[in-house]
């Protein structure tokens, strides 16, 4: 009978350290694949963020170049009809100028903000993936 206890308690050791050592392991595994999707799918939201940013700046730089290239042609009309002296068509030329140069000053705004916002959105991203990365590796330690 105490032979066939300490069988048993000896089985029952055996199987529990077993299923520690099963659980630990598929507990590594499930984060293993929780991080391998996890992590790609935020890299690649991050990079299509990124990507949205940089055409939105890109175009609104390619307005501000157009924008310039106005004023300058502006400018020269400007130069003609002052030789000329057409008092009317200067004033009008210089509100056109005006008008372009408000809008230029207003598209520099913008874009200040919007890189703002996207260096603020990056920070938000690179403290989250962070922040994740830590609590990843505090499982890891406590499941050891």
């Amino acid at each position: 009978m105490k032979k066939t206890g300490k069988l048993i308690l000896s089985t029952v050791v055996v199987v529990i350290a077993a299923v520690s050592v099963v659980s630990a392991a598929s507990a590594q595994s499930k984060y293993d694949s929780v991080v391998s999707q996890s992590i790609p799918s935020i890299s690649s939201n991050f990079l299509s963020l990124q990507n949205q940013n940089a055409q939105l700046l890109e175009s609104q730089i390619v307005e501000m170049q157009q924008r310039s290239q106005q004023i300058a042609q502006l400018n020269d009309r400007l130069r003609e009809t002052t030789q000329q002296g057409d008092t009317v068509a200067i004033q009008s030329i210089q509100r056109q100028i005006d008008v372009l140069q408000n809008s230029q000053q207003m598209e520099m705004i913008l874009m200040g903000s919007l890189t703002n916002e996207y260096d603020v959105a990056t920070d938000m991203m690179l403290n989250f993936t962070r922040s994740m990365h830590d609590a990843y590796e505090s499982i890891i330690r406590n499941l050891r």
